[in-house]
Parts: C-alpha cells; structure tokens; sequence
C-alpha cells in the first residue's frame, strides 16, 4: 500500500521560529473543527510553519484513508493528499513567502505560487494573492483539488481578502473536509471566530528585541509643493544614511508609494534598493537578498507585515500610508496620501526588532502620532467597489447580501458600483450577472479595463497597461511594462477570441507597430470604452467638463495642452480647489480623442 509521506519536516523549517509552540493546538483545532483563528504578531513565523503544518495534515489524512481502504479493490492505488492554498496580500509577499518555504523545505515540488503573470505548480502548497483565489472559487466554487485555505494578514482588511475569506468561508460550510485557517499579527479574534462558526483561537506571544525610538519631523512630510515634499524623502534617505554608517546594520524605509519610493532609493549615498510591487521579479528578489553589505532598503507598505526584510536594524517611518479613496460626490475614485494608523507605525516599528535590538526613527512627532488613527480603515468602507460587487454577482450574492462579510458594504457604494457595471453591459437590472460579466470576472484586470481590452482588441494593450501603471499625462505616449503590455495581448487575445484578436492585431499593424509615431484616437477610444463617464470637453482655458458632470483642470505639464475632447484615465478631488477651479478636481492621465 502506498500511504503519502509527510511533504515537509516541521522540525526543520521551524527551527527558532516561536510559533512553533503553539502547532501541536492548530493541529488539535482542525483535527476536531477544521477550523482555527491564529493570531501571531510579525517575526513569529505563522506564514512559514502553519502552511507546511495544515499540508502534513492532509497528508496523514491521505494515509489514513489508503489504510482504511486495504481490504478493498483500491488498495496499494494510494490517495493523493489534496493541496494547502495560502493567500497573502501581495504578490511580492506571494513569491517570498513561497521560495522561503522552498528553501528551508528542500522540497522543490511541494511549493508553488500563483500570481497575476506568473506561477509555478507545487503539489503539497501554493500561495496564491486573494484576487486568484476569489477567481479559483469563481470557476469552480467546491476546489476538488483543495484541502485547505489559510487566509494570512487579515488585519490589513484589504477587500480581496475580505471576499476571498467571506466565499471560503461559504465553502467549508459545505465542505466539512475543508480545512480553513484565518492569520493575522493582530485581529479582532472573537469576530473572526464567530465569521469561522465559532472556531478555536490560537495565539502566540510576540518575541521581540528591544526598540529605541526617536522623533525627527520635517516640514515637508504634509506639504503640498513638489520642492517641500523632495526635501522629505531626502531628510528620509539622511536618516537611513546616518543610521547604516553608524551601525553597521541595514536599514528599512517605508514611504507610501512607487514614486516617492524611487525618489528616496536616488537620494540615499549608501547603496540603496527599492522594494515595491511594480518591480520585476528580480528587482524584488535582490531588495531581499539578506547577503552582502549593510544597504538601505526603502519600500511600500509592501513590508509592514506580509515580507521580512532581512539584516535589517532600523526603521526609518514617513509617517504616510496611500489607500483608496472614493468621492462619492464627483464619482472619483484612486489612491491618497495620508497619515497613517497608529496600528501600522507599531508594525513598521516592529521590523526593526526582527534579529536583535533596534531603532527606529519617526519622521514626524509623538503628538503627531496621538492624533494618527487608532486602526487602519477597512478598504470596502474608502475604496471603488466595481470588481468586488461583480465578484459577488457571480457568487450569487448580488451587492454582498447574505455574504459572511468582516463587514458590509456601504449602501451608496455598492449601489454606485452596481450601476458601472450595468453602464458595462456586466450585470442585469437585479444585479445578476450576464455572459459579458461572467467573462469579466474571469480575466484577471479590472472590469472596466476587461471591457475596453475585450471591445478594443490586444491592440489597446500598451495603453491599458500604462492605465493600470498608474502613468500620468499623456497616456497615447505614456510608457509601459513590457511584460505586462505582453500579458494584456494574451488576455485579450484569450479573452476577446481569434476573430477579435485578428482585428485587433491588424488594427496595431495599421497604427505601424508604435503608438508614439501614431494618432492616439484609438488609445482615446480604448480609455474611453474603460471609463465613459470621464470622457471630458474643454470648456476653456485648463478646464474641462467631464461627461459625469464633473469639472477638472488639466495641469499644463501632460502634453495634453489643448486638446479639444479628452479620454480621462485618472482624475482625483485636489487637495488646492482654486488650482483646481470650480469643481476642485485634477486630471492626472488622459488620451486624446475626437
């Protein structure tokens, strides 16, 4: 009889990690519930040990059911033990905490990971963004080949965690074989037991090293100036210059965004690596590649919990998160500058004590920090709700009613998000989905930029892809990531089928192969399939009239000056409302049309 071998040695990989201690009651809680609430502070090892723990478990399992089959025709076949799915935030997070696993493992074959344009096969554990799985449950909501989903760092309250946690959930309610395991560095427990039907919860002590903190604000930190604000990620770069020439050890920054992350990586005279999700792979791999000199490492929120950033002894903290924003009033939506939670700066600060005693140096006060939120906003309360009510639609649970929610949508969000979807042709007047939508949900970008490529062809690609960039000014010319221009023509070409992918092929050959030699109006066309409501008119001077109703100015540095109709990418409510005339609203990205 083939029984299947135990994939991993947990004594091995756990070597020094606290939450070692507390794997023989996660064991005893998905043994009786199959489910469990572990809620482990960062440095204590939960996203390295549990995985491999809850793979050994569906393995004995395995080997227990060949042994009670042995007397029947099926004996010595051997049962395949059912893969260990694991969601983290990001998919920087994604890939190290897979080759984490795989190195202290060994085991090539037993870790895998699935991310946006990029996997690997594993047969005992993949880890997986939350976006994947909400789409593996879409498409086949019972997961044959699944034996367990662990949700990891639900405290962030990202919203395709939350949905990917509210479909699973749904799931094992009917799969009692299901193993499902939420985790977390800090949680509300009782909620989230209650979310699992009442399950156990497991927690481990922090074990940390003591942290020295100082306070070293600036002006800059909150100004609204370009020159104030360069003046911060270089105050920012001193800092971490001081403190790597001064210890010996490397540093971590953490800055809100890619830009300001690039800015503070050109500043720094030590050797400085960025570290945020729109790097390619082996940019990524190198900012965490512990060997070598001390450097400067200067990241997103990307390394607040998720990501461990080894060698590190100080933290140097902006002060400043970015998170979505929707203004309900003008329909807008995108991503803010703001202070951030009282909750993240203990995490941030927490990254400094991984490996020994450390130091971390705030860019801002301590009264600062008394007035900084208590906790971070949950994303479905601030964010653009139009991917997560399609999600929803083709679960069967139109506008997340009786979804097991953290917490629910806010009426007048979901209900804008339902009519972009019906403006998408993406759901019917109750809300359900229709064929469109069904294919939407499948493709792994935003709805409204699935519409736009589906409609357009892979020829809109280049431009779709700078769209999701975040690129700014002149979209017909704004530049994008080959690889992720080259995964838009798939999808569309996937997506759209051979008929419209022929036409959208020959319509690039007839823009020659380079949109910067070419007419924007097809890029106008692409955007505006995106985002109708934002096709805007010049009323005079910089200001334009958006067909929402919305009035914008157009700053003179886009290249845009002039443009009699515009395809508006992205515009955001200004924080200056008399730069920004009447409607004070700013137009970041647009394409020309006619």
């Amino acid at each position: 009889m083939n029984i299947p071998a135990s994939p991993f040695d947990l004594d091995a990989i756990g070597a020094g990690l606290p939450v070692t201690g507390a794997l023989p009651e996660i064991a005893e809680a998905l043994e009786a519930h199959h489910r469990a609430v572990v809620e482990a502070p960062p440095g204590t090892g939960k996203t390295t040990l549990v995985p491999p723990l809850v793979a050994d478990l569906l393995a004995r399992r395995a080997g227990d059911a060949d042994a009670e089959a042995a007397d029947t025709a099926a004996a010595g076949t051997g049962t395949a033990p059912l893969k260990t799915i694991v969601t983290a935030p990001r998919r920087v997070a994604v890939r190290a905490a897979a080759r984490r696993l795989h190195h202290l493992s060994g085991n090539a074959r037993a870790v895998g990971h699935r991310v946006r344009g990029d996997s690997q096969a594993g047969s005992a554990v993949e880890f997986v963004t939350p976006a994947v799985l909400v789409r593996m449950l879409l498409s086949d909501p019972e997961l044959p080949e699944v034996g367990a989903v662990v949700i990891d760092e639900v405290h962030e309250r990202e919203l395709d965690t939350d949905l990917a946690l509210a479909f699973s959930a749904e799931l094992a309610a009917l799969r009692e074989d299901l193993d499902l395991v939420v985790m977390s560095a800090t949680l509300d427990t009782t909620r989230f037991s209650e979310l699992l039907g009442e399950a156990p919860v497991v927690s481990t002590p922090a074990v940390t090293h003591p942290l020295e903190t100082s306070y070293h604000p600036h002006p800059g930190r909150m100004a609204a100036d370009r020159r104030s604000r360069d003046a911060f990620w270089a105050h920012l770069a001193a800092l971490a210059d001081a403190a790597v020439e001064k210890s010996g050890h490397s540093a971590l920054v953490f800055v809100p965004g890619a830009r300001e992350v690039e800015q503070t990586v050109a500043a720094c005279r030590t050797r400085a690596l960025p570290l945020h999700g729109r790097l390619e792979r082996a940019a990524q791999d190198a900012a965490l590649d512990g060997t070598g000199p001390a450097r400067v490492v200067v990241s997103t929120a990307v390394a607040e919990s998720s990501v461990t950033v080894p060698g590190v002894r100080t933290v140097v903290d902006s002060g400043l998160s970015r998170v979505p924003r929707r203004d309900s009033g003008r329909g807008m939506s995108g991503l803010v500058t703001v202070s951030e939670a009282r909750s993240t700066a203990e995490q941030r600060a927490g990254r400094a004590g991984r490996e020994g005693p450390g130091t971390v140096l705030r860019a801002f006060t301590s009264d600062d920090l008394r007035h900084f939120d208590a906790h971070v906003t949950p994303e479905i309360d601030t964010a653009d709700l139009t991917q997560a009510a399609l999600w929803m639609a083709c679960w069967g649970t139109p506008r997340g009613e009786g979804l097991a929610l953290v917490s629910e949508p806010q009426p007048a969000a979901i209900a804008a998000a339902e009519e972009t979807l019906r403006a998408l042709h993406a759901v019917d007047a109750e809300g359900r989905p229709t064929e469109l939508g069904r294919r939407l949900a499948d493709l792994p970008l935003d709805p409204r930029l699935g519409r736009a490529l589906l409609t357009a062809g892979p020829s809109a690609a280049e431009v779709l892809a700078a769209l999701s960039d975040g690129a700014s000014g002149d979209l017909g010319r704004a530049s994008a990531p080959s690889r992720e221009v080259a995964r838009l023509r798939a999808v569309g070409a996937r997506g759209a089928g051979g008929a419209a992918a022929d036409a959208g092929d020959t319509a690039h050959r007839k823009k020659g192969g380079d949109r910067r030699g070419a007419t924007s109006a097809s890029d106008g066309v692409a955007v505006g399939l995106a985002f109708p409501e934002r096709i805007a008119r010049r009323e005079g001077g910089g200001e334009y009239l958006l067909a929402s109703g919305t009035r914008a100015v157009l700053p003179g540095d886009t290249g845009l000056s002039g443009a009699e109709w515009l395809a508006v990418g992205e515009v955001t409510r200004s924080g200056t409302p008399g730069r920004a005339g009447r409607a004070g609203a700013t137009i970041h990205s647009a394409a020309r049309i006619d």
